[in-house]
């Protein structure tokens, strides 16, 4: 999902090689991923007890560090979000939008995984280019998501 639309779609089975996304982010603003599980079995359930579409939208970790827009610089930036009840990890999404002239590294998506009750992700910023970076936070229980995802937030490093 780019900037709201959806620009590849398909159907991959538990057997099936990665594929390979190429899609051009070129001046977008969000970017994303929207998974489904388990072939017509609808929405997915993100916790023991089944929620409504509207109750899983409220499930979500909240962002509280860098703010939005923020400039950082130094050794590191660290992420910060509240907790999500019943979270035993979270993944962390970071996106480039927009690099910097000088980079050379063709590196867009960063992922992590941050376990246990730790609501923080320091991200080295020698592992990273010049530029703007959008970042999302999901919680997962102990077999699947909870919820959806955080509301997005942009931080650009200058370094």
């Amino acid at each position: 999902i780019v900037d709201g639309s959806v620009v590849k779609s398909g159907d991959l089975k538990d057997d099936q090689e990665p594929v390979v996304l190429d899609v051009d982010i070129s001046g977008k603003k969000s970017v994303g991923f929207r998974l489904k599980y388990g072939a017509g079995a609808g929405d997915p359930v993100f916790s023991k007890k089944p929620v409504s579409g509207s109750e899983r939208s409220t499930i979500r970790p909240v962002l509280s560090a860098p703010k939005d827009g923020s400039t950082v610089t130094g050794a590191s930036v660290i992420l910060r979000w509240n907790p999500v009840p019943g979270a035993t990890s979270y993944g962390v999404s970071i996106v480039a939008l927009k690099l910097g002239v000088d980079s050379t590294d063709g590196q867009r998506m960063w992922a992590a995984t941050v376990n246990g009750a730790k609501t923080s992700y320091s991200l080295p910023l020698s592992d990273i280019p010049v530029g703007d970076y959008l970042w999302t936070v999901i919680a997962f229980g102990s077999k699947e998501p909870i919820g959806v995802y955080s509301a997005e937030r942009v931080f650009t490093v200058d370094k």
